[in-house]
C-alpha cells in the first residue's frame, strides 16, 4: 500500500445563509454557494456539492472574468469529482467511477495545459493555483488504479488492449507531478507524490501476470527505479514524513535483493516511530511473510489491535492457506471484503473456496470481480472456471479454462504454465463432454 495518507476531508466551514439575497454582493453570493458545496461535501453528499461549486463558478463568470472566487469553485468542483469516484469505485460502481474521472479531468485539463487568464492573483497565488490543479490532475488519473481495465476502455476491447490503456490512462497522471516537482526542487512532497504514483503504476503492471511467470512487471523498471529514486528525494527533504519511508519501503519491497529487503523494514520501521501509520506496520508485516512466520502473525495481532486494516485479514486468509485450514482462510478474505473490495481479497477467497472443495455463498460473483481487476492473470481464470462449473454453469466454465489457456500459452516457455495449461485442456474438455451429454 504505497499511499498511507489518503487526502483528508476538508475542515468544517460556517453554515452559510440557506437564502442569500439576490440583491446582495455577487461575491457575498458565490462565497455561500461555495460554503454550501463544502459542508455537502462533509456530508458526502457529492452530486449535490457538484452542483453547488458549479452554481458558484456559473455565478461568479456572470460578474466577471476569470478571478479567485471563480477559480475556487472550478477546483472545488474538481475535488468532488475525485471524492464522488472514490465513493463509486469503492461501492463497485465502475462506470460512474469513470465518468467522474474523466469529467474532472476535462474540467481541469485547460487550466493546467494553457493557463488561464486570472484576475487579481499575484504571482505566488497563480503558482500555487497551479500546483493545486497539477495535483488533483494527478490524483485524478491515479485514482484509475483501482477499476477494472476494460472499464476504461470507449468500446469492446480484448483484455491486453484493455489492460494498456489502464497503464497508459494512468501513465498520464505523470506529466502533473513532474511539473510540480520540477517547479519547487525544495518541495519534498511533490517528490512523494511523484514516487507514490509510480509505485501504484509498477503495482498495477506487476498485478496482471502470476509471480511464477518470470519478468511480470516487463518493461516497468525504468518506473520502479523513478519511483524509488523520488522517495528517497522526498526523505531528503522530509526526513520525519512517515510516508516518505513508507513510499521507499514498498520500493524495496518490490526488489527480490535481501539486502533489499533488509532496507524495507527498516523504512517501514521508521514510517511507525515517525507517525504510526498503519499502513507501514502492514506493510512491515508482509515484508517479513513468510520466511517469520510468528512475526508476522504476532505484527498482524498488533495491527488488528489498532485498526481494522483489510490487509490484515488478507494476512489471516494466508496463514489459514499456509495452515492447509481453507474454511479459516474462507472466513479471513471474506472479512477483508466487508471493508474494501482488495484484490488480494478477491483472489485469495476464490482460492480457498476451491481449495475447499465445496460451494460457497456469494464467492463466484467476487471471483468474476477478480478476473475484472486482473484479466491477464491465468490462475485467475481457472478459479473461475472451476468454480462455476461447481455450480454447474458448464459454458461459462468452459468459456473460463479456454481463455485461461490462450493466456498460459502466451506466457510461453515456463513449466509450470506447460502443467497448467494441460490441466486446463483436460478440464474444459470435461466441460464439453457434460454439455454433449446433457
Amino acid at each position: 500500500n504505497p499511499n498511507p495518507n489518503p487526502n483528508p476531508s476538508p475542515s468544517p466551514s460556517p453554515d452559510p445563509d440557506p437564502n442569500p439575497n439576490p440583491n446582495a454582493d455577487p461575491a457575498s453570493h458565490v462565497s455561500a454557494l461555495r460554503r454550501s458545496a463544502h459542508i455537502l461535501l462533509l456530508l458526502e453528499r457529492h452530486e449535490e456539492a457538484l452542483e453547488a461549486h458549479a452554481a458558484a463558478r456559473a455565478a461568479a463568470a456572470a460578474e466577471r472574468e476569470l478571478d479567485r472566487d471563480a477559480l475556487a469553485a472550478l477546483v472545488g468542483e474538481g475535488e468532488c469529482f475525485l471524492m464522488l469516484a472514490a465513493a463509486r469505485i469503492r461501492a463497485g460502481l465502475f462506470t460512474e467511477a469513470c465518468a467522474a474521472l474523466n469529467r474532472g479531468i476535462a474540467l481541469l485539463k485547460d487550466l493546467s495545459d494553457k493557463g488561464a487568464p486570472v484576475q487579481g492573483l499575484r504571482p505566488s497565488e497563480a503558482q500555487a493555483l497551479r500546483r493545486k490543479v497539477n495535483k488533483l490532475l494527478g490524483d485524478l488519473h491515479d485514482a484509475a488504479r483501482d477499476v477494472p481495465p476494460t472499464y476504461l476502455t470507449d468500446g469492446p476491447a480484448d483484455d491486453a488492449a484493455a489492460v494498456a490503456e489502464l497503464l497508459a490512462f494512468l501513465a498520464r497522471g505523470e506529466a502533473y507531478y513532474t511539473a510540480n516537482a520540477e517547479a519547487d526542487a525544495d518541495d519534498g512532497y511533490a517528490d512523494l507524490d511523484l514516487s507514490v504514483h509510480l509505485l501504484h503504476r509498477y503495482a498495477v503492471l506487476r498485478s496482471q501476470q502470476p509471480a511464477w511467470a518470470g519478468d511480470a512487471a516487463a518493461g516497468g523498471e525504468g518506473i520502479l527505479s523513478r519511483g524509488r529514486l523520488h522517495a528517497r528525494n522526498a526523505i531528503e527533504k522530509l526526513p520525519a514524513c512517515g510516508a516518505a519511508w513508507n513510499a521507499l519501503g514498498v520500493a524495496c519491497c518490490f526488489d527480490a535483493n535481501p539486502d533489499a529487503l533488509k532496507l524495507a523494514r527498516h523504512c517501514f520501521t521508521r514510517a511507525i516511530e515517525v507517525d504510526r501509520s498503519p499502513s507501514a506496520y502492514a506493510n512491515l508485516a508482509f515484508s517479513v511473510f513468510p520466511r517469520e512466520e510468528a512475526l508476522f502473525r504476532d505484527l498482524l495481532r498488533g495491527l488488528q489491535n489498532v485498526v481494522d486494516h483489510p490487509v490484515t485479514w488478507i494476512g489471516l486468509g494466508y496463514l489459514g492457506e499456509r495452515a492447509g485450514d481453507m474454511r479459516r482462510a474462507v472466513d479471513a478474505f471474506a472479512a477483508a471484503l466487508q471493508v474494501c473490495n482488495h484484490a488480494d481479497a478477491l483472489s485469495g477467497l476464490a482460492r480457498s473456496a476451491v481449495a475447499l472443495g465445496q460451494s460457497e455463498a456469494g464467492v463466484l460473483p467476487r471471483a468474476r470481480m477478480a478476473v475484472q481487476l486482473r484479466p491477464l492473470d491465468p490462475q485467475l481464470r481457472v478459479l473461475l472456471g472451476v468454480l462455476c462449473e461447481r455450480e454447474g454453469l458448464l459454458e461459462t466454465a468452459r468459456s473460463a479454462y479456454s481463455a485461461a489457456s490462450g493466456l498460459l500459452r502466451g506466457l510461453g516457455g515456463s513449466a509450470v504454465a506447460e502443467d497448467m495449461e494441460r490441466n486446463v485442456r483436460v478440464a474444459r474438455e470435461r466441460c464439453a463432454q457434460k454439455l454433449g451429454a446433457g
